[in-house]
């Protein structure tokens, strides 16, 4: 008890002695506030925040590296807060069409063994007949593209339109890619009027890249690298790599009849044709497709316009 008491003591002693220099530190502090500081309670220190743990060295972004997407190059680098678009009319693939195109790239890979050949054709097989490049738009575009272009599509008036496939053609884009692709036949009349009357006034007043001016309708069904070296095996792409307008600004079906479309040569596609054209056309629908709305896919999101 006595140690209790004298160590209390003792404290307590220490206290007194600094008691006066401390009391005269905090009466100079009181001196220097006014009242209403004085009588403000003191702000609590902010935690400290946790520093972000940092990327691992080997982290590198993706967007613009070709061996990340089966040897494509992008028509424009990547920009943050970009998206892509892409106007096409859907045509679902009958199995008897898919295996009639089956036939068709087995035949072009045998005929191109220096160039690795995709197919377009995913698990729900369909092709696409463009009626745009693809689109760059900033955040805000991309949510008003399809509204607008829907006024416009009821202000034509073209209404429902039938399309049929025709002869085997070659086409090639800017980016480095051919295509082995169907050309329109019936129908293409009224994909030129969809063209001009609608989608070509939308893109212009948001001075997006128009299509091509003597566009030839047609549908994709495989592509392969123009330079033909470098390519990854495997020779199949799904959906989402050989249509990437959201994230590769390169579309399967955006191809220039005036571009040379290396290796599809005139002469390798009408032999094919000769061969192959007969039972392409009669796995096609008996009355051809019923195009009830145009599509725009926007990054991953498709919206159908009704025509």
């Amino acid at each position: 008890m006595d140690s209790l008491l004298a160590g209390y003591a003792s404290s307590s002693s220490a206290d007194d002695e600094a008691g006066p220099s401390k009391r005269r530190k905090v009466a100079a502090e009181a001196r220097k506030m006014s009242p209403e500081q004085a009588r403000r309670p003191k702000p609590k220190p902010k935690p400290a925040r946790a520093a972000l743990p940092s990327l691992p060295s080997s982290f590198s972004p993706a967007h613009d590296d070709p061996s990340a997407h089966q040897g494509r190059r992008r028509a424009r680098p990547y920009t943050e807060g970009d998206y892509y678009a892409h106007i096409y009319a859907e045509l679902p693939v009958p199995p008897a069409l898919g295996r009639a195109l089956g036939a068709v790239l087995d035949e072009l890979r045998a005929e191109l063994p220096d160039y690795t050949l995709h197919a377009i054709l995913g698990p729900e097989p369909a092709l696409h007949v463009s009626l745009s490049h693809p689109l760059p738009l900033r955040r805000g575009l991309a949510a008003a593209l399809a509204p607008e272009l829907a006024a416009a599509v009821r202000g034509v008036g073209v209404g429902e339109v039938t399309l049929s496939l025709a002869a085997l053609a070659g086409y090639a884009n800017t980016a480095g890619r051919a295509f082995a692709a169907l050309r329109v036949g019936a129908g293409a009349a009224a994909l030129r009027r969809l063209l001009d009357g609608a989608v070509a006034p939308v893109l212009e007043r948001h001075h997006m890249p128009a299509y091509h001016a003597d566009a030839e309708f047609h549908a994709s069904f495989a592509w392969c690298l123009q330079a033909g070296e470098g390519t990854p095996s495997g020779g199949t792409a799904s959906p989402a790599a050989a249509d990437d307008v959201g994230d590769g600004g390169d579309a399967d079906t955006d191809g220039d009849a005036a571009a040379p479309a290396v290796p599809f040569t005139p002469a390798l596609l009408a032999r094919l044709g000769a061969a192959h054209t007969p039972a392409l056309l009669k796995a096609q629908p008996p009355a051809g497709w019923t195009i009830t709305a145009l599509c725009v896919k926007v990054a991953r999101d498709v919206t159908r316009i009704p025509l």
